[in-house]
């Protein structure tokens, strides 16, 4: 397996760049989404989905420990959402 360390900043709107040795090393790409569990203050852990997970796979197969809102998944597809249209219309994408 492969290990990697990297550094990211806490943006006003809550967003993290994840710095691309992580990416690579952990295999992720843009759109896959980030599960993040609070192992004590101030330390967390992130896990890489699979896109084709649902909700109900990921408590399943990762199991929900402490408050995990149902509202989180839809903020993270509105999120994704937001940030692809964004990328799309400053990298020249046109909108009529």
């Amino acid at each position: 397996m492969k290990t990697a360390m990297g550094f990211g900043r806490l943006q006003a709107r809550g967003q993290v760049t994840v710095p691309l040795g992580i990416r690579r090393a952990a295999g992720m790409g843009p759109g896959d989404t980030i599960l993040f569990q609070v192992v004590e203050p101030g330390r967390f852990l992130g896990i890489a989905l699979p896109r084709h997970l649902s909700m109900t796979d990921v408590v399943a197969r990762f199991g929900a420990q402490g408050s995990l809102d149902p509202a989180i998944w839809d903020e993270a597809h509105e999120d994704m959402v937001r940030d692809v249209l964004h990328d799309t219309f400053e990298k020249g994408g046109k909108h009529d």
